[in-house]
């Protein structure tokens, strides 16, 4: 069936329905009018909003949702209650329905309760919803027909006895309208916040509805009065419910005019914590998740851009797709209470449709983002890696045999004493092997100190400072060691620095500073030359903040001619 004409029945189903209630409330209510004990007309008149309102509220639910089983409830809860309204009545036409309304006059009180446990979805899910709805059930229908049929069935029985069966009847309901408020108030309890808000009306004055009718059992027991006409009260009570599944109804009416400033929102362009932020304030899901799909995969990113797991579909969330002229471009991970209102979902989907294919494209560049700055760190990693072992095999290999090759000429030359031009030549040679020797260690420590690796960054940072060639004030903080790679970083930071003081700024004095706090490694070098450093015009600087960035640290150099230079690198690290 198309669903043009789905709409065209259902409308017509409507109006055939909602005649039949107008007809059915106006002859209970001229019944009870034209009785012989008439009830007040204010009375009369609650009983039509009650019954009314609550094929009303049915009548205007979506046919095609889940709730579609709450709606009929709502209907007959409005059509057997009128039917528990001509009950009351004792007029000609009270005869002629006697009979059924003896039998199911309280039927409605069944119903109330099957459509109170049942919401939202209008399914009894567990077994002991299930056996609640059974004992309001048996206890509203067979229960009255045990009443209407015994004087028949068993002689003798008197009035006595009848009272008797109205109060087991009467305590059976408490406990029953006992077990329903437990069950209410549990739910609530385990709700989400999304569900307490689709539940809240319906579940509060359904609560309210169930405590009236067992205040009004309780007083029939203690009052000994098997038959009571309905207390203002507690047809007030029953009028709650169908009133807020309406104002309920209403809410998801304001809620869509709410997808018109979220349009204005997202044209705005804002950020993407604030794309999601404005889809869960429209449809009050505090818990939502936007995830962004990465092009050609199946994968997600959130609005940070991390891989965001889409979770299966289950009794608590759910997720909904958002296409882009029929690609997926997104996903929205909420509230399964959300999708009771699909024209609210869906006009959001439309109106974010666009807003999040932009977020999508931002969020696969913050990922590619992510993946270089990730890559250039392991880059980092490597290199530093590898001038380690060459650093050790420097130290190891050529280093040790100058050394050994020294001690060798040091031993010839004192067991083979000679004079003149050979002498000179072993002293010469020596003092060339000490000199490359020399030459060779402070090349392996410029490639990677050994005493970054065997001591950390305090200790390498001191022996900088010592052997600067101008007057270092050093004031360093450190709780302990800190990542190799941020080590050799902060390492390097000071090296170029006062490299550059003894070679360009004509300084007479320089100040280095290290220290670590609120998870983060901040170094200072600053010394009071002639300034004028320019990190665009020098490969050092610039080698050292690409290896700073690679750690996703800051870089800044302050140098106005005639003030100086201060070198500033933040790195985070481990606190």
């Amino acid at each position: 069936m198309t669903r043009t004409a789905f709409s065209r029945r259902d409308r017509l189903l409507r109006t055939l329905v909602a005649v039949a209630a107008v007809g059915w409330g106006l002859a209970a209510v001229w019944a009870v009018d034209t009785s012989s004990v008439p009830e007040p007309r204010a009375r009369t008149l609650l009983y039509l909003v009650v019954g009314w309102s609550s094929v009303a509220a049915g009548l205007a639910m979506r046919p095609d949702t889940d709730g579609r089983r709450v709606r009929w409830l709502l209907v007959a809860v409005g059509f057997l209650w009128f039917l528990g309204v001509h009950q009351r009545s004792c007029t000609e036409l009270q005869a002629v329905l006697g009979w059924v309304a003896d039998r199911f006059g309280q039927s409605y009180l069944a119903v109330f309760a099957h459509l109170v446990v049942s919401y939202p979805s209008g399914r009894l899910r567990s077994r002991r919803t299930k056996a609640l709805v059974t004992g309001a059930y048996l206890n509203a229908v067979v229960a009255s027909m045990a009443i209407a049929e015994l004087p028949h069935l068993v002689p003798g029985v008197g009035r006595g006895d009848l009272v008797r069966v109205v109060w087991l009847q009467y305590l059976v309901g408490i406990v029953t309208a006992a077990g329903i408020m437990a069950l209410l108030v549990g739910r609530w309890r385990a709700a989400s916040p999304a569900a307490r808000r689709v539940l809240a009306p319906v579940l509060w004055s359904g609560c309210v509805a169930v405590a009236c009718f067992a205040v009004l059992a309780a007083e029939g027991i203690a009052d000994r009065t098997p038959y009571r006409h309905a207390s203002w009260w507690l047809t007030a009570g029953y009028a709650l419910v169908p009133l807020s599944f309406i104002a309920g109804l209403l809410r998801s009416r304001l809620a869509r005019a709410g997808v018109a400033r979220l349009v204005i929102d997202l044209d705005a362009g804002p950020s993407p914590v604030a794309v999601r932020d404005a889809l869960a304030r429209v449809l009050r899901d505090p818990d939502l998740q936007v995830g962004y799909r990465v092009p050609d995969q199946e994968a997600y990113l959130d609005v940070l851009g991390s891989p965001l797991p889409v979770p299966d579909d289950d009794q608590h969330r759910m997720v909904t797709p958002v296409l882009r002229q029929g690609r997926p471009i997104a996903v929205l991970v909420h509230d399964r209470s959300v999708a009771r209102d699909p024209d609210l979902v869906e006009a959001v989907r439309s109106a974010a449709g666009l807003a999040l294919q932009n977020e999508q494209l931002q969020a696969e560049l913050r990922a590619r983002v992510a993946e270089l700055a990730a890559s250039r760190a392991r880059i980092l990693e490597a290199v530093d890696a590898e001038r380690h072992r060459i650093e050790r095999d420097l130290h190891d290999g050529a280093q040790q045999r100058l050394v050994s090759v020294t001690m060798l000429l040091v031993l010839l030359e004192a067991r083979c004493p000679v004079d003149g031009a050979a002498g000179g030549l072993l002293a010469e040679a020596r003092e060339t092997l000490a000199a490359a020797t020399a030459e060779l260690r402070q090349l392996s420590q410029g490639i990677h100190p050994s005493v970054l690796t065997e001591r950390g960054l305090g200790a390498a940072v001191e022996e900088l400072a010592w052997v600067a060639p101008v007057p270092v004030e050093l004031d360093h903080q450190l709780s302990g060691r800190l990542p190799p790679a941020v080590e050799a970083a902060a390492y390097f930071v000071t090296a170029e620095a006062l490299t550059n003081v003894a070679k360009h700024s004509h300084a007479r004095s320089a100040r280095v500073s290290v220290r670590q706090e609120y998870g983060r490694l901040r170094v200072v070098v600053a010394d009071d030359g002639v300034g004028g450093a320019d990190i665009t015009r020098s490969s050092g600087l610039r080698g050292i903040a690409d290896r700073v960035e690679a750690l996703r640290g800051t870089l800044s150099v302050g140098s106005p001619l005639g003030g100086g230079t201060t070198v500033v690198a933040e790195l985070p690290c481990e606190s």
